[in-house]
């Protein structure tokens, strides 16, 4: 494996509040390759997932796009940076408690 310094894709950048428990997804970009997931809250963690909304066994309202505490954890005040499929154009967000969060395409991370 190697790392490769994250070069965002500039005006990416979305920002969002979540409500306690309450699920949100939003569009990424499927060329980009890598996501940078910032909890910007101060108490809360927040669990996140990517997906392909286009695929007929997993659609938008389907429980596969569900984000829950099994998926990836960002900590609060925490950020993470990860590869996904190119086929995945979402992304599934949630915090039992609530919490605000920026999220971001680019290139770059650990790749490999």
């Amino acid at each position: 494996m190697t790392t490769k310094a994250f070069t965002p894709s500039f005006g990416s950048n979305q920002q969002a509040t979540l409500a306690a428990a309450a699920e949100q997804h939003f569009a990424i970009d499927r060329t980009a390759g890598s996501l940078r997931v910032i909890n910007t809250g101060g108490a809360n963690p927040l669990y996140f997932r990517t997906y392909n909304s286009g695929s007929t066994t997993r659609p938008i309202a389907a429980p596969a796009t569900l984000a829950s505490a099994a998926d990836c954890r960002v900590d609060p005040g925490k950020s993470l940076l990860i590869n996904f499929d190119n086929s995945h154009d979402g992304i599934s967000l949630i915090s039992a408690a609530g919490t605000t969060v920026e999220f971001m395409t680019g290139i770059g991370g650990v790749v490999g």
